[in-house]
């Protein structure tokens, strides 16, 4: 087959002299593949260079922002560290309101028990990394629901010490336990038999008798509802107070009252002044405490056993 050529004229401007070259087709064709190949080998070239560099930063950014979490995941451990501290400390401070509620303490297995369950690793996120950073979210979930779980059953033990502790409150805040009289008094006579000091005669005394100057403030010991007030027979004007339990108090021999039946009184509020009114030998309070109807001695409800004395 024939070759075919082209043929190059270069003339330069200045008039020198005109060269003719001849250059065969398929050189050219070839010289023209060699340069697309290049031009393409350099696109791509640029092309993963860019990319190359993209994807660098990319890494550089995702490293940055591992640091970061990582940082995170140290503080959050520190956070959870000082939670448990506080949640240490109120679980002992729940065994002490147990104790002061007079609860029965709660042993260490059922309070396993009351805590425990199956603790699940968190669902995987792609957007946290594999690895060391993982493991460490998957114990803080598992660090975290524990002490959910363990402050829930606080609360609870709480709630009962708590419920207990104010029904032990309001016993006793209706429970006879101060001396009626604060001071200026003397015990003459106590709960029990005793020469009688109008008969001469031996015979039960229920009560304790207050002597006192004629005006002196008898004070409630408990909380209750004034049930009576009035004169009564040889008890002379008289307050009676209910209380609960079926205990109930009564103040004989009055000057004067300063209640009225059906009203509620606190301890430590005023019911009447001491007198001498009744069958009395002088000036003084009649102090009773009656358990469903039965007069027991006083001095059981007095927490301070040195007001009784002769």
């Amino acid at each position: 087959m024939r070759k075919r050529y082209f043929q190059v004229v270069l003339m330069p401007e200045d008039g020198g002299e005109v060269r003719t070259f001849r250059m065969p087709l398929r050189m050219i064709r070839a010289v023209g593949s060699g340069l697309a190949i290049l031009l393409l080998l350099a696109g791509a070239s640029l092309v993963f260079h860019v990319k190359t560099i993209r994807d660098a930063r990319n890494l550089q950014d995702l490293r940055a922002e591992n640091r970061a979490l990582q940082e995170e995941v140290l503080g959050m451990n520190a956070t959870i560290d000082r939670i448990e501290e506080r949640v240490d400390w109120a679980g002992e401070a729940e065994k002490e309101a147990r104790l002061l509620a007079g609860l029965e303490p709660i042993d260490d297995e059922t309070r396993k028990l009351g805590i425990g369950g199956s603790l699940l690793d968190p669902e995987p996120d792609a957007a946290i990394p594999a690895g060391a950073t993982r493991t460490e979210l998957a114990d803080q979930t598992r660090r975290l629901e524990a002490l959910r779980r363990q402050v829930s059953f606080q609360r609870r033990s709480y709630e009962e010490a708590l419920e207990s502790l104010q029904t032990r409150g309001e016993t006793l805040a209706a429970t006879p336990t101060i001396c009626p009289v604060y001071s200026g008094y003397t015990v003459t006579s106590r709960y029990g038999l005793r020469r009688d000091p109008f008969t001469g005669r031996r015979a039960q005394h229920n009560g304790l008798d207050f002597q006192a100057v004629p005006g002196t403030p008898v004070h409630a010991p408990a909380d209750g509802e004034i049930g009576f007030v009035g004169y009564n027979g040889d008890f002379g004007l008289c307050v009676e107070v209910a209380h609960r339990d079926g205990i109930e108090t009564v103040y004989a021999h009055l000057k004067s009252a300063a209640v009225k039946p059906g009203q509620k009184v606190t301890r430590g509020q005023k019911l009447g002044a001491i007198g001498s009114s009744g069958r009395s030998t002088g000036p003084h309070l009649h102090y009773e405490v009656r358990v469903d109807g039965r007069a027991v001695d006083p001095a059981q409800y007095i927490l301070t056993p040195s007001v009784i004395v002769d």
